[in-house]
């Protein structure tokens, strides 16, 4: 609640961590709270293919600007694209963008925090270490207690 509320917000906030944990639930309570955008790596990438098409609705410049320009933008399963060059690059494009226009950004990834620095590359990196602020989930799965109980 502390980082939705935020007066003056241009921190990206990573929720990393194994699957089950609340990370998702996070994010998404973060856009009730205040209004935004949630997508996945994998839907940024397939609208942003299916913008290449000539009969599409959107461009892909209309859509690098939507996500540039959400209110906050929720990123999830950062770093589990079997598309990793054209994650990067989408990624690249949006954090560049919304770093400039001093826009709030929560990246969610099972990825441990070294890994997934890997899979950003160093010009996204750069950007983070200025800006970012990560929580680091441990423990089991959730999930697994849930479908106990039912």
């Amino acid at each position: 609640m502390e980082y939705a509320n935020r007066e003056k917000n241009d921190c990206v906030l990573l929720l990393l961590g194994p699957k089950g944990l609340g990370k998702i639930h996070l994010g998404t309570s973060i856009i009730r709270e205040v209004g935004g955008t949630f997508t996945s790596s994998e839907e940024m990438i397939f609208k942003f293919e299916a913008a290449m098409d000539y009969s599409s609705d959107i461009s892909r410049l209309s859509l690098m600007n939507f996500y540039s320009s959400t209110k906050i933008l929720v990123i999830d399963e950062i770093g589990r694209s079997n598309q990793q060059q054209k994650e990067s690059y989408c990624l690249n494009l949006i954090l560049r963008t919304r770093y400039e226009n001093l826009l709030p950004t929560v990246l969610i990834s099972n990825l441990k925090k070294e890994d997934l620095m890997k899979s950003l590359g160093e010009a996204v990196v750069d950007r983070l270490v200025e800006t970012c602020e990560a929580v680091e989930f441990v423990g089991e799965s959730y999930r697994i207690e849930k479908r106990k109980i039912s």
